[in-house]
């Protein structure tokens, strides 16, 4: 038996797409935008505490062509059937995400994997539980690349248990890419725990 990913998205940048979304989930549009709107103000500010950690203002990621107005995508996610990875099937196959951040909110089904070192051979995949109220993080590859390397990626992927999984995710990526500008002459001196 394979393993079946259905995925919704909503694009801040296309909000003629929103209503169908919501249909689709039985949420109103209304509800949707609530939470877009909430789950953004939570990145504005884990992006505040990161800004913090590279030694720069807490308001750095606010500008306009940053944070201060980003393209953000939301999706709403519904996995079902059972992975075997060494068949490749999967609910998701393994990446990381290209943007600076993406919070995901997800029920109880365990699925998401994440693999703290990405070189080593075999690669070490460990699962990430989910705590009711609270947001799992994905620090994105644009987050790596502007900070040198201090923040890493997220390689991670999902396995489907059999049960249905679903899942919302937010990722939230500048509206204009200035890879020249940010953090290329910037000496960061970070302790990481």
């Amino acid at each position: 038996m394979g393993i079946t990913k259905k995925v919704f998205s909503l694009e801040s940048k296309a909000p003629t797409i929103h209503h169908s979304v919501a249909l689709t989930f039985g949420l109103t549009l209304a509800t949707m935008e609530k939470y877009h709107q909430e789950a953004l103000r939570v990145c504005k500010a884990i992006a505040r505490v990161l800004a913090l950690a590279l030694n720069v203002d807490g308001d750095y990621f606010d500008t306009p062509e940053m944070l201060g107005n980003p393209l953000t995508f939301m999706r709403l996610l519904h996995y079902e059937g059972m992975s075997d990875p060494s068949k490749g099937i999967y609910g998701c196959g393994p990446h990381s995400d290209f943007g600076m951040m993406t919070l995901l909110g997800t029920d109880s089904v365990m699925g998401l994997q994440i693999c703290k070192d990405r070189d080593v051979k075999p690669r070490k995949w460990e699962y990430i539980l989910s705590i009711k109220g609270a947001y799992i993080v994905n620090i994105g590859d644009l987050l790596e690349r502007w900070s040198n390397g201090i923040f890493k990626s997220t390689l991670h992927r999902v396995l489907g248990n059999g049960q249905d999984r679903y899942s919302v995710s937010l990722l939230a990526k500048p509206i204009r890419v200035y890879l020249h500008k940010f953090f290329r002459h910037v000496h960061f001196s970070v302790r990481l725990l």
